[in-house]
């Protein structure tokens, strides 16, 4: 990454508005010639290497860790500035800075993104989009004055992707900014995927394997709720690994929450979420009928499947249900997410963005992203992301987006379905 270069900048170049006797700010940083990057080095240089190194790198306990060693969150934006009065040519005057970030549209126009107050010449700003150009304007007021103005604008690294920084919610990254159909990109402020919004209810009953047939050859699991039934079904017909004994959780109460004042302030207030998707299974959304996001929130309850659940005529069914909720405008924008956002999430996220047209090598990106966050060396392309493939290969197309496309009419969209989600999704 090319480190920021601290420079004093002209005043014509920097747009400064001010008076003589009142003082002069000269914005330093953004530059505003090169584009501002929004993930750390570490994860660009990964990103950046082709397929077959990135796939041999993430299978590699080693590298893994060092990938997943630093917060999966974007780099802030930092803004700094040179403030002299207009007395000694010296800082004497310690005004208060009032710091205004917009988002400039192709037409000219611009509008309000965030605000902030700063007595020091710096501040930061978070989640901002890839590739999109910003314009910042410092002002500096005292005394109920406003003693000068500087404005400077920036444009982000189109890098995807568009990583979002959530305080007790990891994971969490923007569908929108990568290229799709048509040279067109994914719209950002969209669709967010995320890891669960509150933690899984606590397993607090244990049955051994005898315990689970006896249950079954009774004929008391009709006295379980549906869903710890059929677990424990699936334990007796030898359908888990477990040989011994199987936790069962029978929590009636929804899992701990995650969520801080400041998330939801950046879930419901920055990002707008209208619709929570939860992936979870019945057991893991024990004792929830709302969002942990409240009722301001619309909360769905589709139990997803993942990777080779694809092919299984429930899964497909499952799959339309999901399909479903993008399909209504008024629902974005989404946030979906399972427990650790990776697995049921990525299996998901994958369908979207190759309907959407994203190439391959930034549908494998995407899904590695979760990497950044996950060292555990089981989770790899040969043992589950391949099995995505393994699914979709089976259906007639040129490429991974035409079989996708065939996949999902299995499950159920129609042409016009189809159509309907480019048009909301892409740009």
């Amino acid at each position: 990454m090319k480190r920021p270069i601290v420079c004093v900048i002209s005043a014509a170049a920097s747009l400064i508005v001010s008076c003589a006797a009142a003082g002069e700010l000269v914005i330093l940083q953004p530059t505003g010639k090169d584009a501002v990057w929004l993930m750390s080095k570490r994860k660009m240089d990964y990103l950046s290497l082709p397929l077959a190194e990135r796939v041999k790198k993430f299978a590699d306990a080693g590298e893994r860790g060092i990938l997943a060693a630093e917060p999966n969150a974007p780099t802030p934006v930092l803004v700094s500035w040179r403030w002299w009065d207009g007395f000694s040519g010296m800082s004497t005057v310690q005004p208060v800075f009032e710091v205004a970030l917009r988002r400039c549209f192709s037409d000219g126009s611009s509008a309000p993104v965030d605000f902030a107050c700063a007595r020091e010449t710096y501040t930061f700003f978070d989640n901002l989009e890839i590739g999109t150009t910003y314009e910042v304007e410092v002002s500096a007021i005292a005394g109920g004055r406003r003693l000068a103005t500087a404005t400077r604008k920036f444009t982000t690294d189109a890098t995807a992707p568009r990583l979002i920084n959530v305080p007790g919610i990891p994971n969490v990254r923007d569908l929108g900014g990568r290229v799709g159909l048509d040279g067109k990109r994914m719209r950002q402020g969209l669709i967010y995927r995320t890891a669960g919004l509150n933690d899984n209810p606590e397993d607090i009953d244990f049955l051994t394997w005898d315990e689970c047939r006896a249950e079954f050859d009774a004929g008391t699991l009709t006295n379980r709720p549906c869903w710890q039934a059929g677990h424990m079904a699936k334990i007796y017909r030898g359908e888990h690994d477990a040989k011994d004994w199987h936790r069962v959780p029978i929590a009636s109460d929804r899992g701990r929450e995650r969520l801080t004042d400041d998330s939801r302030r950046i879930l419901l207030d920055k990002l707008g979420i209208r619709t929570d998707l939860d992936l979870r299974g019945a057991g893991e959304v024990a004792g929830m009928t709302v969002s942990p996001l409240g009722d301001r929130v619309k909360w769905v309850n589709v139990a997803m499947t993942a990777y080779g659940g694809l092919a299984k005529p429930r899964g497909k069914e499952l799959v339309k249900q999901c399909f479903d909720v993008f399909l209504k405008p008024k629902n974005y924008p989404i946030a979906f997410h399972c427990i650790g956002g990776q697995d049921r999430t990525g299996t998901l996220a994958f369908l979207i963005e190759a309907l959407m047209g994203v190439d391959d090598d930034e549908l494998n990106k995407d899904w590695e992203c979760s990497g950044f966050t996950n060292a555990g060396n089981w989770f790899r392309h040969e043992t589950l992301f391949n099995q995505i493939y393994d699914v979709i290969n089976k259906y007639p197309g040129a490429n991974t987006r035409e079989k996708v496309e065939a996949y999902l009419k299995d499950c159920g969209l129609t042409d016009s379905d189809i159509a309907m989600l480019r048009a909301i999704i892409l740009e």
